[in-house]
């Protein structure tokens, strides 16, 4: 059988057919790389927009909760001012204080601390100390400077110290002996000067102490208990008896009816004078009708002592 042999026109048609099947392979090799560098393209396309959107997030977040952040911080701000407000008032004293400064035993200053008001104040006593002016003729033991010497100038004294150092507001608040809550008071409030001889300046004008208060002197001296009773009422106590003992007593003694609404003066009394021996007899304040009942003894005066008011 004779083999079959396609003629020019069916070889060219082969050929034809051959080279664009050629071409397809060629081009279909080169999708998948050309598909490769545009997906590679778009995800670098896509991160840049995701990097951009990120970016334009955070920007438009700061500035939405900016206000927010700072509102947070002057609200933490102020709570820190108030605590620390907060702190200082309790380490600060709690109720008015007159304090005598004394050099070589001599009075040099009288200081008042007003804390309701929120006033601090002094004094200058020189010229008392120079001229040694006394309204008490009465020798009183001067083993308890604050009694003795609040009988001398009349008026009620918290705290009495003996100044080393020039007098100033300085020297106050680096001197060891004044009280720490006493400096914090003064470093928020700073002293002003007054005149001592302006006898409303140290009297203090609000009854402090629903207390009545009796005082009974027990010592050989007339005259104390009206003396004592007018430098009580500098401090507006409530004094409303003024007697003579039977007998007289050695020790000085604070006696309360243990009603509450008396602590806050059986504290003051006993803080300015320790020397008080403080305790509770609802019987001898019945017997003077008093919630508090001030027995002065003859601890307070000089032995032999003979003076007389």
């Amino acid at each position: 059988m004779r083999d079959y042999r396609p003629n020019k026109a069916e070889q060219a048609k082969f050929h034809l057919s051959k080279s664009k099947n050629h071409s397809l392979a060629a081009t279909a090799e080169k999708l998948p790389a050309l598909s490769a560098e545009s997906r590679e393209e778009r995800r670098r396309e896509n991160k840049e927009k995701t990097v951009e959107s990120s970016k334009k997030t955070v920007v438009s977040s700061f500035w939405l909760f900016l206000p927010v952040f700072l509102l947070l911080f002057l609200a933490m701000l102020l709570g820190v001012w108030q605590l620390r407000t907060w702190l200082l008032e309790r380490k600060s004293i709690q109720s008015d204080q007159k304090i005598l400064l004394l050099r070589s035993g001599k009075p040099e200053a009288l200081l008042l601390f007003r804390v309701k008001q929120k006033r601090s104040e002094w004094a200058s006593l020189v010229s008392f100390s120079e001229t040694e002016k006394s309204p008490s003729k009465i020798a009183f033991n001067p083993d308890f400077p604050n009694f003795f010497w609040s009988m001398q100038l009349g008026v009620f004294l918290d705290q009495s110290f003996e100044l080393h150092a020039p007098f100033s507001e300085t020297t106050l608040l680096e001197a060891e002996f004044l009280p720490e809550e006493t400096k914090n008071f003064l470093k928020n409030v700073p002293l002003q000067q007054e005149d001592f001889g302006k006898t409303s300046w140290w009297q203090e004008g609000e009854k402090a102490y629903d207390c009545p208060l009796s005082i009974v002197n027990a010592t050989q001296q007339s005259g104390l208990a009206n003396q004592l009773s007018q430098v009580l009422e500098t401090a507006n106590f409530s004094v409303v008896r003024k007697e003579n003992a039977k007998a007289t007593l050695g020790n000085s003694q604070l006696i309360t009816d243990g009603n509450s609404h008396c602590r806050q003066l059986v504290q003051r009394l006993h803080a300015a004078w320790p020397f008080l021996e403080v305790r509770e007899d609802a019987s001898v304040t019945q017997e003077y009708r008093a919630a508090l009942v001030l027995i002065l003894g003859e601890n307070l005066l000089v032995a032999d002592s003979e003076s007389s008011n």
